[in-house]
């Protein structure tokens, strides 16, 4: 859940909404909110040379007003949801069914011991 501030201004007669934190910035001709460098970094909670490297590396689009960058609030959204990605958990460290006494997840330095034991007294 998003907590935003509603603001409207007679520049623009539509109703924006900007997230709790943010400074209301100027307002593009299109009725964007411009955020800083210094609003992205702090609401993503990086450095601004963070955010400055991810617009030289073309992640964030931005747009240049007088030697000073801006980021629209789109393309913020935009950028942070495209950085999202699904956890990655291995096969290997997912829990054992237990069957009676617990046992170590699979490929284990423990189970592979008692495999190499358990092959030991076979021969």
């Amino acid at each position: 859940m998003t907590v935003t501030h509603t603001f409207s201004t007679t520049a623009t007669p539509s109703i924006v909404r900007v997230p709790v934190g943010f400074r209301v910035g100027p307002i593009a001709a299109s009725g964007e909110v411009l955020l800083t460098i210094k609003d992205v970094a702090a609401a993503c909670k990086l450095s601004e040379t963070a955010v400055r490297r991810a617009i030289a590396d073309g992640e964030l689009p931005a747009i240049k007003l007088r030697s000073r960058m801006r980021i629209t609030q789109p393309d913020f959204t935009a950028w942070i949801t495209s950085q999202r990605q699904t956890p990655a958990r291995p096969e290997a460290w997912s829990r054992p069914v237990k069957r009676g006494r617990s046992s170590a997840p699979v490929g284990t330095f423990r189970t592979l011991a008692q495999a190499e034991a358990a092959r030991e007294q076979m021969r």
